[in-house]
């Protein structure tokens, strides 16, 4: 329901171009559809194909290197020079370092089998290690040189990549070989002749894995590794967990090694790359066709609907009050007549305007009348009588002055019988007002005046400041009289220039401000007929437009009216 509301709201060429542009989206994503999934089909015939490919390729160069390994297990553990030191070994001909002389010549052959081979060593279960006399074991501890793990072997078999005891910072494939009594089988086991030993090859992990990757597609990104029949990782790049990882689609072929397979795992999120491309690219040319087609529409939509920007300006410019009437009908149809229906219009809104102005100035002139004849007089005969007990009491001087100040007073107050006055005269009005006043309350109120001097010559509605001072007397100190909690009562008045407003801001430390009641006579037409804050609201808002009148309050403390309107430049002549 909203966005139908929103839409009916629109201009007419947006909402063509609303209209638009989901057919042409359609249309576009029709035709990127049908593009990626032809493509993408062909393409994924194209991977899956150059993945067997690569699959083949690995596993035959994994059995060539096989092959050579078990060549060379097969040259060692069938040599007659073997089958003497073992005979020898169960006879307890040999001494550790006898056998170990006699071992180097196997250990040399079967490291020299396949470049992949980086050690060879015997292992029996004494617990004593034969390895070549280049071979310098530097992790003793070492789970590799623990015959335990290999006692319970009957087969050729491969185990996961792990450090190399000769060289901690390598990683190797061990291949344990189980050797026993010659002509058990093909391959020696081991015999229950209180003799057990086997024999260790340790093949190069990096070296290894290098040879498998070595036709890697530039189609995914991806990686062969090894693990045997019961999954157990024998070789596999140490940035990847498992077999079952989910970021990587995994496919498998059986070696020509017994219980060892060659595996190809793919990750799900480069597997393809071109794929991802053709998307892009589909998309990238749906986007120009739409953003294309959108300014066609557009232009056309405009072009349609250019007869309503005329119509639409002046709207805006009556409303901002600033429409000069230049804008004329170019042709006799429905928006000429419109256009010419609008300026007369116009035109009766502004002598109606005029009108309430005038109105407007006339009443509130005549309200201002009202209300100076209503406080003068009691002002006045206070005033007088104070004068009258001065002149008594033989205070002539000071008698003399009040006659000055009042005097003062009387001539900002009736100027000429004009509305407006400055800020310059509204202070001097108001500070005479404050000496009458303190005069008749025994000097008991501090007065404090602060006006920005750009604001002296400022024109404003006259009497704006002293009803202000009246109420803080009145209210705030009970009319001069003592309150409790207020030792150095005091009234300030500052003005500010903020252009593009003025701040007027009146403070007490009187008995404070009851808000609620304060802003309701702002805006209440019961106070209307009262001397007060809304006769100075509506008078301001008269002449200035928009005003603001605040209030805030801590008692005995700081009390303030904060009064705030546009800096707008006034004459002596209200401006109609």
């Amino acid at each position: 329901m909203k966005l139908t509301t929103w839409i009916s709201n629109l201009k007419f060429k947006y909402k063509i171009l609303i209209l638009m542009l989901p057919l042409l989206a359609l249309l576009c994503l029709i035709i990127c559809l049908a593009n990626i999934t032809y493509f993408t089909h062909l393409y994924e015939e194209d991977a899956r194909n150059s993945a067997e490919s690569w699959m083949t390729v690995a596993a035959n160069t994994f059995d060539q290197r096989w092959q050579e390994v078990l060549s060379g297990i097969l040259d060692v553990a069938g040599s007659n020079e073997l089958r003497v030191i073992v005979s020898d070994l169960v006879a307890g001909n040999n001494t550790f370092l006898k056998l170990q002389s006699s071992l180097q010549s196997p250990i040399q052959r079967m490291t020299n089998a396949s470049p992949l081979i980086s050690n060879t060593y015997f292992l029996d279960g004494g617990g004593d290690v034969y390895a070549g006399y280049t071979d310098r074991i530097q992790n003793s501890t070492s789970p590799l040189l623990d015959y335990s793990r290999f006692e319970a072997l009957q087969r050729i078999t491969f185990l996961g990549a792990e450090s190399s005891p000769f060289d901690p910072s390598q990683m190797v494939i061990p291949i344990a070989i189980p050797l026993s009594i010659l002509g058990v089988s093909d391959y020696l086991v081991l015999a229950d002749n209180g003799v057990d030993i086997v024999m260790v090859c340790l093949l190069d992990s990096n070296a290894l894995y290098a040879e498998l990757n070595k036709g890697k597609s530039s189609y995914f990104d991806s990686s062969c590794f090894l693990y045997s029949s019961n999954g157990e990782i024998v070789l596999f790049p140490s940035d990847i967990s498992l077999l079952n990882d989910d970021n990587y689609t995994v496919s498998s072929h059986p070696t020509a090694a017994e219980g060892l397979n060659i595996a190809l795992a793919i990750s799900v999120a480069s597997y393809l790359p071109k794929k991802i491309a053709l998307v892009i690219f589909c998309l990238t040319v749906a986007a120009a066709v739409i953003a294309i087609g959108s300014a066609a529409i557009f232009s056309i939509s405009s072009f349609l609907t250019r007869p309503f920007n005329n119509l639409m300006r002046m709207i805006d410019e009556i409303k901002r009050n600033c429409y000069r009437q230049d804008v004329t009908p170019r042709f006799n149809d429905e928006t000429g007549a419109l256009i010419q229906a609008i300026n007369s219009m116009y035109v009766t809104i502004q002598d109606q305007i005029s009108l309430i102005r005038k109105t407007e100035k006339e009443k509130y002139h005549y309200m201002e009348q009202i209300l100076t004849e209503q406080i003068n007089p009691h002002f006045i005969y206070n005033t007088l009588e104070t004068i009258n007990m001065e002149i008594l009491n033989g205070n002539t001087d000071m008698a003399a002055s009040l006659v000055r100040t009042f005097a003062t007073f009387l001539r900002c107050n009736l100027n000429n019988g004009n509305d407006l006055t400055t800020f310059d005269t509204e202070i001097k009005q108001a500070s005479a007002y404050m000496e009458i006043m303190n005069q008749r309350l025994n000097n008991k109120i501090q007065f404090f005046c602060k006006l920005d001097n750009s604001l002296k010559n400022f024109i404003i509605p006259k009497s704006i400041l002293q009803p202000m001072i009246e109420n803080s007397i009145k209210h705030g100190f009970n009319n001069g009289m003592q309150t409790e909690g207020i030792l150095f009562p005091s009234i300030t008045i500052e003005i500010r220039d903020d252009t593009p407003s003025i701040t007027i801001i009146v403070t007490d430390n009187g008995k404070g401000i009851d808000i609620d009641n304060a802003q309701e006579a702002v805006t209440s037409a019961k106070a209307f007929n009262h001397v007060g804050l809304r006769n100075i609201y509506k008078r301001l808002e008269l002449y200035f437009g928009t005003v603001e009148m605040q209030f805030t309050s801590i008692p005995c403390f700081q009390n303030s009216i904060i009064i705030t309107f546009p800096k707008v430049i006034l004459t002596q002549e209200y401006p109609v």
